[in-house]
């Protein structure tokens, strides 16, 4: 890439944390140093992995930053151990189940960023994979997540690019919140900053193995986040058992071996957010 002398370059802090991800990490690793934008700083943190998931870190840490490998308390600690230690102007989190959409992701995060310096948190759209990498359906950027916040996670954590500044300002993950803390980040800022939604594909996540258990946990702590920010009590029940019917009608579904139809049902559900593959 031909950098004009004249470009603002912004540092751009992307943090990876994982734990016995040796199937995923390599390409989550590739996404980010093939990138196109030159001034990235890659943090990787690794929970202590025995299944030579750092080797594949060791592979490429001419090209990390900034990696370790030690026991940790969970996943948001462990992004928030790379947020500390992050330098950049603005700080990504990217899973080792993730992998950026294409080359170009972040020279268009940092081309927002150059037309618009008072924008805190830019998010985009993200595809929905299963275990192998296939696209499953593709969830839209919220354009206008301050009026959805109260009913589901409208910014998609993969896909966020926060100014470093509003985690200083506002503090890091709540630890108390083992799936959902970005939810309660998101709604501890969301009218406090500024945000702007790519119209892009941002990350490719693989969701093929969540467990319906998994799911479940998520709604529960949702419920205490919308509870601690005095969403309506009525309404936050409803949304609770919406939730859990739902779920029910997926298990049966998947067992049935109609995934096509759970997808239909979200895309319905979510009235056209989803666009199905």
């Amino acid at each position: 890439m031909i950098v004009n002398s004249n470009m603002i370059l912004p540092k751009i802090s992307v943090i990876t944390v994982c734990y016995n991800s040796v199937k995923t990490i390599e390409q989550t690793i590739l996404s980010v140093i093939n990138q196109s934008y030159p001034n990235i700083e890659y943090i990787i943190i690794d929970g202590g992995s025995t299944d030579g998931t750092v080797n594949i870190i060791k592979k490429y840490e001419s090209k990390i930053a900034f990696w370790e490998s030690s026991p940790d308390k969970g996943i948001y600690d462990a992004m928030n151990k790379g947020i500390k230690i992050a330098t950049g102007d603005y700080i990504a989190t990217l899973n080792s189940d993730d992998w950026y959409y294409d080359s170009n992701v972040i020279q268009d995060i940092v081309n927002v960023i150059n037309s618009n310096s008072n924008i805190d948190i830019i998010h985009g759209s993200i595809n929905i994979c299963d275990i192998d990498g296939n696209i499953r359906y593709t969830i839209l950027g919220d354009k206008e997540p301050w009026k959805n916040i109260q009913k589901y996670m409208p910014v998609w954590q993969p896909t966020m690019f926060v100014k470093r500044e509003l985690y200083e300002k506002y503090g890091f993950y709540d630890l108390n919140y083992k799936i959902a803390a970005d939810y309660e980040f998101i709604f501890r800022v969301i009218n406090k900053c500024n945000f702007y939604c790519l119209d892009k594909i941002i990350t490719n996540m693989r969701d093929g193995g969540v467990s319906n258990t998994r799911l479940l946990y998520i709604n529960k702590e949702n419920y205490k986040i919308r509870k601690q920010y005095n969403v309506n009590l009525l309404f936050n029940i409803l949304l609770y058992c919406k939730f859990i019917l739902f779920t029910s009608i997926r298990i049966l579904l998947e067992k049935m071996g109609m995934i096509r139809t759970v997808n239909i049902i979200k895309s319905v559900i979510n009235r056209n957010k989803i666009v199905l593959k």
